[in-house]
């Protein structure tokens, strides 16, 4: 199977799996997260990946796209009027569509806004037209093409609108430690001179995404070199569920790139698909097919509403000083509980609350690549891996031919020495024996041992020797071996 062919998700039913609904609240909740990262396996810590645009591996994900809507935050304050007086029902910061924050509890004699944080949005809709209703007609001048682009085929589009202190600085009012905020592009009463105001607008969409990948010293790296938006298909009929399918591009299949062009020259050795292009449908090899079903879609878009929708309130029974001290903002009492985190401490702003979202995102997707399937195998689901090269180390031998030249010479020299001894012993006329195996033939060739005996093989030269002694002997000559009977002689001559 191609490698680029990671994973396809499948969920049986509408309840989304519970290692899913634990990888969205860990991402929600440590937006640092690294506990649902891939983790490859390379025995030696060092391994590379073939890669063809600087793409190694691809595959089916979640993605994220926030926008800042603050400049669209209005101030409402609530009162109601009766015929005698106006009660007044606290000040709010809102968005389009009346989500808001604000209000007013009375701690003390001193008026404190009750709602801290508020969260809407909805999912994808099992119903013919699909329509949403989390983005209001008056924000769209907040939102960019691409932004409207993929917010037309998401599962989730969400709002969050909190109070916050960054931003703020600390200053003294008679002698008491308080914040000072202004508000840039935002007309607001006095009321808000303490706190700021933050708002962000997210949409969560199926993708394609294209990884770089290495492992170098056992440290695993994989950057994104692109996200490309997973359109929603045109259902057949209302009673079917909404599907998601790509065809990535460039198609690589045994080293060959395609593309929609000549998408048609692929070997017909696999399993094809037919997609819409244009208007025309157009044959496509399975190995670079990536999707989403309906099914999963919709799970997806119902846990993410019942995480995320909710709102933090400012607990009444508490002398809460927001202005006062960041510390009082962990007490906030957050339903559900989750969004507590997206208050980031009194310091949420769009970079923040965009972490948060990417992080939920990148949680889906990781999980999805555990569980993935490849486009053939839906039911199991099948993993498809990722194969590379392993670099390992070892020990190499290079040869040195110039510091060779010296020892081989020898070798060379010592051989043909042997060669000479070996030869001048083969046609020797006296037939020496090889002196290599014992001291007799030596003995032999020394002065008037030589004569004593004709030299033969070993057999004859120790039948020959068993009775002779001989003895170290001084003579005119030097120090040489003499048989006792060549010394008898030659003390006692006849």
């Amino acid at each position: 199977m191609h490698s680029f062919n990671l994973s396809r998700i499948w969920t049986p039913r509408w309840d989304l799996d519970m290692d899913t609904k634990i990888a969205v609240l860990d991402g929600l909740a440590n937006p640092n997260t690294t506990r649902y990262s891939i983790a490859p396996s390379c025995i030696s810590g060092n391994c590379s990946f073939p890669s063809y645009n600087d793409v190694t591996h691809s595959s089916i994900g979640m993605c994220r796209k926030c926008v800042n809507i603050t400049p669209w935050v209005t101030e409402v304050r609530n009162e109601s009027v009766t015929s005698n007086h106006s009660v007044y029902g606290g000040d709010y910061l809102v968005l389009p569509g009346s989500i808001g924050v604000g209000g007013s509890i009375d701690v003390g004699g001193t008026l404190q806004p009750s709602t801290i944080i508020s969260v809407s949005g909805v999912g994808i809709q099992a119903h013919p037209d699909l329509r949403y209703t989390a983005f209001e007609d008056s924000l769209t001048d907040a939102f960019d093409e691409s932004f409207e682009d993929v917010s037309r085929n998401s599962i989730f589009n969400v709002s969050v609108i909190s109070l916050t202190l960054d931003g703020c600085e600390w200053v003294t009012y008679d002698g008491r430690r308080m914040s000072n905020c202004s508000h840039p592009n935002l007309s607001l009463s006095s009321v808000w001179d303490h706190l700021s105001v933050v708002a962000t607008a997210c949409t969560f969409y199926p993708c394609v995404k294209n990884y770089h990948g290495l492992m170098l010293d056992n440290v695993f790296t994989e950057d994104t070199v692109s996200e490309i938006a997973v359109k929603r298909l045109k259902r057949p009929s209302p009673q079917t569920f909404p599907e998601y399918e790509h065809f990535n591009t460039p198609c690589v299949i045994d080293g060959q790139m395609y593309t929609l062009d000549n998408v048609s020259y692929v070997p017909e050795n696999g399993n094809f698909s037919s997609i819409l292009v244009g208007k025309e449908n157009t044959s496509v090899p399975n190995q670079c097919m990536y999707g989403i079903d309906g099914i999963y879609a919709l799970s997806v878009g119902d846990f993410l509403n019942e995480t995320l929708i909710g709102r933090c309130s400012a607990p009444p029974t508490i002398n809460l000083a927001l202005a006062k001290d960041a510390a009082t903002w962990n007490i906030l009492d957050c339903r559900p509980w989750y969004i507590k985190n997206l208050v980031n401490r009194a310091n949420a702003s769009f970079e923040s609350i965009d972490a948060n979202m990417q992080s939920i995102a990148t949680s889906i997707t990781n999980e999805m690549r555990k569980q993935g399937t490849d486009w053939d195998n839906r039911f199991p689901p099948k993993q498809i891996l990722v194969t590379g090269t392993v670099f390992r180390t070892t020990v190499c031998t290079q040869f040195d031919w110039k510091w060779l030249s010296f020892p081989l010479a020898l070798i060379a020299l010592t051989t043909l020495l042997l060669c000479v001894v070996c030869g001048k012993m083969l046609f020797d006329r006296q037939k020496i024996p090889a002196w290599k195996s014992s001291v007799l033939p030596l003995l032999f060739t020394g002065n008037r041992i030589g004569t004593t005996v004709i030299a033969g093989d070993m057999k004859e030269i120790k039948a020959d020797t068993d009775k002779i002694v001989v003895s170290l002997s001084h003579s005119a000559k030097g120090w040489e071996f003499v048989s006792e009977e060549s010394q008898d002689a030659k003390i006692n001559p006849s």
